[in-house]
């Protein structure tokens, strides 16, 4: 998913990073819209959303577990949960 112009804008400097990252901080707003951005890549670009779900398996196991318990809530009203998820 890389373009030219995303290429071009690369951070040159971890200053120039870091700055974004305090203005993420101190911005709910800005927060919010970027990782509406975020997601919307992730799910539009399968390559994307198979790795956002392996770093979130992989990095953030409460995240992962919350998800999985919400999606085996979800499908226990159509059917039941297989036997190895009856402890989540």
């Amino acid at each position: 998913m890389k373009t030219l112009k995303a290429e071009k804008n690369r951070f040159q400097l971890p200053a120039d990073k870091e700055r974004l990252f305090v203005a993420l901080e101190n911005d709910e707003q800005l927060l919010k819209e970027t990782l509406e951005v975020i997601l919307a890549l992730a799910v539009s670009d399968p390559k994307l959303t198979i790795w956002s779900a392996d770093l979130i398996a992989s990095d953030f196991k409460e995240l992962y577990l919350a998800i999985f318990r919400d999606m085996l809530k979800e499908s226990s009203s159509s059917s039941q949960s297989p036997g190895c998820c009856k402890d989540l």
